[in-house]
């Protein structure tokens, strides 16, 4: 009987222990996976392309945007994001900028000496970022890439050209409790957002800096309509000139008025014969016109009209030996009224 009792406590103190451990066991995988949702064989998460939550243990992690990320994770990366802290980490916590070796290299000088970003991939470059701690998180906060260089390395710095300017392909970030234990996590340069608008479609580009507004393309200038050229200022004509254009133009108005009543035949009678009455009263308007034009003076023989004025009388004296036709009577009556 003392036997069979002693096997049965056995019995019973193996199973407890098996049990415990299986309890021990299920717990850490529950811790150490973050309730079952991390685990070290996970890679990409597909709802977030380019990220990477790599391996979270126990509350050993960074979080942004609702995703948690360990040690070896990939997450994004702009200026002024700011990560919550995993409880592990507890407010003794420091954080650490390094960089890390770029998908291309690219020279820069520091100072004057020449250099290659391989040249100091794994160098700090904490200083050159601005990393402002909380309770439960932290932001990070930073410049273009030269602003950065700079910063850390305390000296002038000028890139060589056509090197991008983006920072999260360059750097790695790693965060360290105050026990020691640390995570390191680097940074996806997939998009970190995209702006709707109802023209465009812009992707932040993970450089820190606000993707730029496209430029409205420039109206063309209207071409100048051209300056329409100033007329001469026409100088005012004389009281003998004001007389001489008057008479003229009333003597002359008349004769033509006369005649523009007739017929053609009876027009052809009456200016055909050079010594008629009709032909005297021209010769006697053109004797005057050029009796009185030479007293004008030479202002007034410039001026537009007393010039309109001659040219009638000119136009006259030239047709009438042959004695006007009906097209020449309209003609002068052309230039009168253009006076």
């Amino acid at each position: 009987m003392a036997k069979n009792g002693g096997r049965k406590f056995f019995l019973i103190v193996l199973i407890l222990v098996m049990l415990g451990a299986l309890a021990g066991g299920i717990y850490a995988a529950w811790y150490y996976t973050d309730g079952f949702t991390k685990f070290p064989w996970q890679k990409e998460d597909p709802e977030n392309p380019g990220k990477d939550p790599g391996t979270i243990t126990g509350n050993y992690y960074i979080e942004l945007d609702g995703m948690k990320y360990g040690d070896g994770g990939v997450t994004g990366l702009s200026s002024g994001i700011t990560y919550a802290v995993g409880a592990d980490f507890g407010t003794d916590y420091t954080v650490t900028m390094t960089a890390r070796a770029a998908a291309e290299d690219f020279g820069f000088t520091l100072g004057a000496e020449p250099y290659k970003w391989s040249n100091v991939v794994g160098d700090d470059f904490t200083a050159g970022f601005a990393i402002t701690r909380a309770a439960t998180g932290f932001t990070v906060e930073y410049g273009a890439l030269d602003e950065i260089i700079a910063g850390a390395k305390g000296n002038t710095v000028t890139l060589e050209d056509g090197v991008s300017d983006t920072v999260a392909d360059k750097f790695a970030m790693t965060v360290t409790a105050g026990n020691g234990y640390s995570i390191t996590v680097t940074f996806s340069t997939a998009p970190e957002s995209i702006i709707l608008d109802p023209d465009h479609i812009i992707f932040g580009d993970g450089s820190g800096q606000e993707p730029e507004e496209p430029e409205e393309p420039e109206e063309p200038e209207e071409p100048e309509e051209p300056e329409e050229p100033e007329e001469p200022e026409v100088p005012a004509m004389s009281q003998d000139a004001q007389e001489f254009v008057s008479s003229i133009k009333e003597l002359m108005t008349g004769i033509l008025k006369t005649y523009s009543d007739l017929s053609d035949d009876e027009l052809a009678v009456v200016t055909g014969d050079p010594d008629g009455i009709a032909m005297a009263q021209f010769r006697m308007l053109i004797e005057i016109g050029n009796e009185r034009y030479p007293e004008l003076s030479e202002t007034d023989r410039q001026h537009p009209t007393v010039n309109a004025i001659k040219a009638i009388l000119d136009y006259a004296e030239s047709n009438r030996q042959d004695g006007l036709t009906r097209a020449e009577i309209n003609t002068l009556f052309e230039m009168l009224n253009e006076i």
